[in-house]
């Protein structure tokens, strides 16, 4: 059994970096001249 010291880190890192991607989407559209249906794969 994994430990929630162990898990609670890693859930937080996890959370920032969705975060860190999220606001950064629609900088990382523009430079790549992409549509939005293939940032996902960005």
């Amino acid at each position: 059994m994994v430990p929630p010291l162990v898990i609670a880190p890693a859930q937080l890192l996890r959370v920032l970096d969705d975060t860190s991607v999220n606001i950064a989407l629609p900088s990382i559209q523009g430079g790549l001249a992409d549509t939005p249906a293939h940032l996902p794969w960005t």
